[in-house]
């Protein structure tokens, strides 16, 4: 017998043994069981009690795989989850000397350690009768407080885990003022603990698991609106897991997410967070903002409400939420995003002249729309067209490889419709507005669109392009060339920019010419010199253009897949090095 026991702990030791703990946890069980009675005895010191005491002197180690402390615990936790009678009794027995004094040893890893295993036997059942477990329970509270408030942030990080477990498993047995003080006392004061994030992050993880169990909801309903600034938390990991707390609550019938956190809190955060925390918000504001019960229109209006609160957080909203919706969703909120906007344009024309062709039946969310809200509607359409991905007059391809027949044929129809509404929504969008978010929408919109669906737009951005002064806004340049790459016009952006360069040494070549007599001489120098100031403008134009084009990862990728393009920039490349 000891022997067995000393080679077991020599692989535990030696690591060898780590992967086997419940294994000989369960060896040592059925070994007990199998003893008589004296042997009993012997075992449970030489053996049982020796594992108990090691464990709690154990080194811990970050890394479960080579924690010493992780191995003993596993070992441990086959025998204490045994609860038929007398096995109980046998491990409050072995724990007595050990574990009380260690939970108050000067060294915070055996506290540490003994606070696992004090959990894992929770609750200690004792022998003596019911004053000597009612004795027992108080003890362990008490226990569990003195945890809570160690001087330790680990400790009690894992305190807070430890009593949230027993409290979701054992709620019955526990008295509930003790659950009360002990909640309240995690959500006011641990909850802000200034001195480590991972005591504030265990709060929330311990109140998802207090969660799980029904009978908690009507205590936390309470207790949690509390903790509603912790979505602004410094440390991420904190504002993670107080999304997953939300998330969790959303799920609950008794309490609603917005009560423990505001929705303009949450909305602000969506706002300034990064990709981790704004795809969880997303899946908690999804149901509100596009609820899957609700009629189209209804998007709609609360989309609008949305981008009246805040603007950047609601177009990164809809990036993110796009790729949860079906396509027919996606096309049917499209069309109804497009009879906002041509209602608003209608009702804002003062002339007769500005009328629209569409005639839409409108609902209460159209007749609310403002023109600070026209871009984030501009956004959405465009984000949504992007995720569907249009290509006229080919359907998409998700479309395309759609199982269901009368699905896919429903989605064409849709598709049809959008892209006979979009020309002339677009066309009188551009007659309406020219600050710089609605015409970026509008560019993105229309480079959505095949260039045959918009015949004036198309035959007039590469003049515009041609004709842009010099001091014209970066914004304004990046739109078209956008544009015209996305249209697969990109070959004669760049024969504009070698055009330009070549027209600048043919001037150059012209103004070296000898001169034959005074009057020819000074009528050719007003000649040449006014031609040098305009090609000395317009080589400026074509290096600008020629940066933006490098400078866009996805305009100069989408140039170097067209071999024409690429002999236009090698015949650059050759003329600069020249």
């Amino acid at each position: 017998m000891k022997g067995i026991h000393g080679a077991i702990i020599d692989s535990i030791y030696s690591m060898l043994g780590h992967s086997h703990g419940h294994m000989y946890g369960n060896l040592y069980y059925l070994t007990w069981t199998l003893a008589d009675k004296d042997q009993k005895l012997h075992f449970e010191e030489i053996c049982i009690q020796d594992v108990m005491y090691r464990a709690v002197c154990a080194p811990r180690n970050k890394l479960a795989s080579q924690c010493l402390f992780t191995s003993f615990q596993v070992i441990l936790q086959e025998i204490v989850k045994q609860r038929t009678l007398p096995c109980p009794h046998m491990v409050e027995r072995l724990y007595s000397p050990i574990l009380w004094r260690s939970l108050k040893a000067t060294n915070a890893m055996v506290r540490a350690n003994a606070a696992n295993l004090l959990f894992d036997a929770f609750p200690l059942q004792s022998d003596g009768g019911a004053d000597k477990q009612n004795e027992l329970l108080q003890r362990l509270f008490t226990a569990i407080e003195s945890l809570v408030s160690d001087s330790q942030p680990q400790i009690r990080s894992l305190a807070i885990i430890g009593f949230c477990q027993i409290f979701t498993k054992h709620w019955d047995v526990i008295p509930a003022h003790v659950i009360a003080i002990q909640t309240r006392n995690i959500c006011t004061n641990l909850a802000f603990d200034s001195s480590s994030p991972k005591v504030r992050q265990s709060v929330m993880e311990g109140l998802i698991i207090l969660l799980s169990n029904p009978f908690s909801h009507r205590l936390l309903q309470k207790l949690l609106p509390s903790l509603s600034n912790c979505i602004h938390d410094a440390n991420e990991k904190v504002r993670l897991f107080f999304m997953d707390l939300l998330i969790n609550v959303k799920k609950t019938d008794l309490i609603s997410f917005w009560d423990v956190c505001p929705v303009n809190n949450i909305i602000a955060q969506l706002d300034v967070d990064n990709h981790t925390i704004t795809s969880r918000i997303v899946d908690l504001l999804e149901g509100s903002f596009l609820p899957p019960d609700q009629n189209i229109k209804v998007w709609v209006k609360r989309c609008i409400n949305f981008y009246s609160r805040n603007h950047n957080a609601a177009r990164k909203f809809y990036l993110y939420a796009k790729d949860n919706l079906s396509i027919i969703e996606a096309e049917k909120f499209i069309l109804q995003l497009c009879a906002s906007v041509f209602y608003f344009l209608q009702s804002s024309s003062d002339t007769s002249s500005e009328k629209l062709e569409e005639n839409q039946n409108h609902d209460e969310s159209s007749q609310n729309v403002s023109e600070n809200c026209i871009d984030g509607l501009l956004e959405t359409i465009f984000i949504m067209l992007q995720y569907v991905t249009y290509q006229v007059p080919s359907m998409t391809q998700k479309v395309a490889q759609d199982a269901q027949k009368e699905t896919t044929a429903e989605s064409r129809n849709l598709a049809k419709l959008i892209m006979t509404k979009l020309p002339g929504l677009l066309h009188n969008c551009f007659k309406k507005f020219h600050d710089k978010r609605k015409l970026n929408s509008l560019f993105q919109i229309s480079a959505c669109m095949h260039p045959s669906s918009m015949p004036v737009l198309s035959k007039s951005i590469l003049p515009k392009l041609r004709a842009l002064p010099e001091d014209s806004p970066d914004y304004y340049i990046k739109m078209l060339i956008q544009c015209l790459v996305k249209w697969n016009m990109g070959r004669e952006v760049l024969d504009l920019v070698h055009e330009w360069f070549t027209a600048s040494t043919d001037a150059t070549q012209t103004t070296s010419k000898p001169r034959r007599s005074t009057s020819s001489a000074r009528k050719y120098q007003k000649t040449v010199g006014f031609a040098s100031i305009q090609n000395e403008c317009r080589v400026k134009q074509a290096v600008i253009y020629l940066r933006f084009c490098m400078e866009n990862e996805s305009i100069w990728e989408k140039l170097l897949k067209d071999k024409n393009c690429i002999k236009i920039i090698y015949s650059i490349s050759d003329f600069l090095n020249s």
